[in-house]
């Protein structure tokens, strides 16, 4: 991609966000243990061994960038015993998506890529909820939302996510490019994600920025 380009992927899937009170009663006594939110991904569809989906250039729609980054906190990726193991991709150089995956996965939670079920579904809540979409009780709601998302691999263990992202240089097909070395940032959620007595932070849509 050449400079100040942009591109995004998308996939055929079935997303639910819930939010319910838990209330925990024995005998006669009952409990209000507050509000949990549960998100999940229940099919994805695909096209032989191959996930059905395309490639979009330029940004996705405002309102969707809108609730994914409100939710999101950018920051530089650093990966040991990687090229990103200064934050940064020199020309030539290239990383394997699945050790940024790993770099995430702290606690072994089968972690390939972040779905931002949230960003998904805020704006539509707003409406839901007869929040006027410009008022600050929508943004708070959006914002909350947003941060998020549910592991492909966590609740479809055969799906899985391959490829790499890479500095190319100078490339003379391309104009207006250098030989610079580039950032990697990650788009990560607000909230950090708890599997089983472990917290870990996720990368919500797989937002990459090169600067």
């Amino acid at each position: 991609m050449a400079p100040e380009e942009a591109a995004w992927c998308w996939m055929w899937a079935r997303p639910f966000y819930v939010v319910y009170n838990v209330t925990y009663c024995f005998m006669a006594a009952c409990e209000d243990a507050g509000e949990e939110y549960m998100a999940v991904i229940t099919n994805v569809k695909s096209d032989g061994l191959y996930i059905s989906g395309s490639v979009g250039f330029g940004l996705p729609p405002e309102t969707i960038m809108n609730a994914l980054l409100s939710g999101t906190e950018s920051n530089i990726v650093f990966i040991s015993n990687t090229p990103l193991a200064d934050g940064d991709l020199d020309p030539g150089e290239f990383v394997d998506l699945r050790d940024i995956f790993r770099s995430y996965d702290t606690c072994g939670a089968d972690f390939e890529i972040g779905i931002p079920i949230g960003a998904m579904l805020a704006v539509p809540a707003c409406a839901a909820l007869g929040l006027p979409t410009g008022g600050a009780a929508c943004a708070a709601l959006t914002a909350f939302m947003s941060s998020f998302a549910v592991t492909i691999s966590a609740e479809s263990p055969s799906v899985t996510v391959y490829g790499n992202i890479g500095n190319l240089g100078d490339t003379p097909s391309i104009e207006n490019d250098v030989n610079v070395f580039e950032y990697v940032y990650m788009a990560e959620s607000r909230y950090k994600y708890v599997y089983g007595d472990c917290e870990y932070n996720v990368p919500v849509g797989m937002v990459i920025e090169f600067r």
